[in-house]
C-alpha cells in the first residue's frame, strides 16, 4: 500500500493523471481500502513538505530521501499545502459517501490537472503590508 501511495503522490505532483489512476486501480483491483491509500498519500505529501521546509527527514532510507528531494524541488510549498488540505477534506467526505472510489478518482484527476484552479494567497511584504496574489496549483 505504501508503494501505491508513493506512486500516486508522485504522479499527481508531476500532473500525470494516467499513472495516478493506474496506482488507484491497482489498489482497487487488489480489494484494498481506499482510506488507507489516502492516508498514505497524505502522509507522503506531508513528508515532502517537511523535507522542503527543513531539508531533513528521519524515517526514510538514503534512496527514498533522494526521491523526496527531487519531488520537493519540483513543487511549491503552497501546492503541497493545498494537496494536503484537499485530501484531508476528501478523507472526511469519503466517510459519508457510498461512492468512495468515484470521489477518490475524481479528486486524483483534479489534483493532476495543472491549471484547474487559481488560489488566492496572502503574503506579507516586509512584515507589514499584506498582498493578495493568485497562484496556479
Amino acid at each position: 500500500m505504501v508503494l501505491a501511495g508513493n506512486l500516486c503522490s508522485k504522479a499527481f505532483l508531476e500532473y500525470n493523471v494516467e499513472e495516478a489512476i493506474k496506482a488507484v486501480d491497482v489498489v482497487l483491483n487488489e480489494g484494498k481500502d481506499l482510506s488507507n491509500l489516502l492516508w498514505e498519500i497524505i502522509k507522503y505529501v506531508k513528508d515532502i513538505l517537511v523535507f522542503k521546509a527543513t531539508g531533513k527527514l528521519q524515517i526514510y532510507s538514503a534512496d527514498e530521501i533522494e526521491q523526496i528531494k527531487q519531488l520537493a524541488e519540483t513543487v511549491s510549498k503552497e501546492r503541497l499545502l493545498y494537496i494536503i488540505t484537499d485530501l484531508s477534506k476528501l478523507e472526511n467526505d469519503m466517510k459519508w459517501s457510498s461512492q468512495k472510489s468515484i470521489l477518490f478518482q475524481v479528486e486524483i484527476i483534479k489534483l493532476c490537472s495543472e491549471n484547474i484552479l487559481q488560489v488566492p494567497v496572502e503574503t506579507v511584504n516586509n512584515g507589514t503590508t499584506k498582498q493578495l496574489s493568485l497562484i496556479h496549483i
